[in-house]
């Protein structure tokens, strides 16, 4: 896996949920959901965009659920 940002080591877990928090964030201003319904009505959103732009979203999440696993198990070794 290759990062394109700016990081003398890969990215934490804590830096990536940083990122998401700016974009979840971003979110909720632009249409004022519900704090309990942010993450759902985001992925919602997310799932209509990947339809209007040709991405299988499914597949995307399993891939998406395989890098979280491998990042996590990479941040706390047994």
């Amino acid at each position: 896996m290759s990062y394109r940002l700016k990081y003398p080591q890969p990215p934490t877990p804590k830096n990536r949920a940083d990122w998401a928090a700016a974009g979840v964030k971003e979110y909720n201003r632009r249409v004022e959901s519900d704090s309990e319904d942010v993450l759902v009505d985001f992925l919602a959103d997310l799932m209509h965009w990947a339809d209007v732009n040709g991405y299988n979203f499914n597949l995307n999440l399993k891939r998406a659920k395989t890098h979280y696993e491998i990042e996590v198990a990479d941040a706390f070794p047994k």
